[in-house]
């Protein structure tokens, strides 16, 4: 921070100590941060801060949308449409955010639900169809290459581990 900064900030702390100063002042000096931050060199990174925030932002409004619709066929275009973005920037940032790809987030969740549906007493068929899969067969490939055991396999596996 520069001196001109560091003295703005000073000041609207001090009008902040009383309610007449920071009713008539605040707002000026707030601005006069923020014409500080965006002209003495900081401005491409505070602009380059707000873009992340808003990326941010959309891509969780993404996951909102999975975790409320974990039942449906979800697909990277749709959730980009959603959010305003292009399927390419979509799956950049959400990869960028997330560490993984939209889709494998997506199984991910899916798979997570099941297991705890089936953790509830579902029947392990029951639980795919619940959570989208359609072929009890892929779901169970699915679910046995994410957990190590068969979805008929997840009680007997909770008891020995004491989950």
């Amino acid at each position: 921070m520069n001196d001109k900064l560091v003295r703005s900030f000073l000041r609207l702390f001090e009008v902040l100590e009383s309610e007449r100063d920071t009713a008539i002042l605040a707002d000026s000096i707030v601005d006069e941060i923020y014409y500080h931050l965006l002209c003495d060199g900081l401005g491409g990174a505070v602009r380059q801060f707000l873009q992340q925030r808003g990326d941010l932002l959309r891509i969780s409004r993404a996951i909102e949308h999975i975790h409320a619709n974990i039942s449906q066929q979800i697909s990277v275009g749709q959730l980009a449409e959603m959010v305003n973005m292009s399927s390419t920037s979509f799956f950049e940032n959400f990869r960028a955010i997330m560490h993984v790809p939209p889709l494998q987030y997506v199984k991910s969740v899916k798979l997570c639900e099941a297991q705890k549906l089936v953790s509830e007493g579902k029947k392990a068929s029951e639980a795919g169809f619940m959570v989208g899969y359609n072929s009890p067969a892929q779901f169970s490939r699915e679910y046995k290459r994410k957990f190590g055991f068969s979805p008929s396999e997840t009680l007997a596996n909770q008891m020995a581990t004491g989950r």
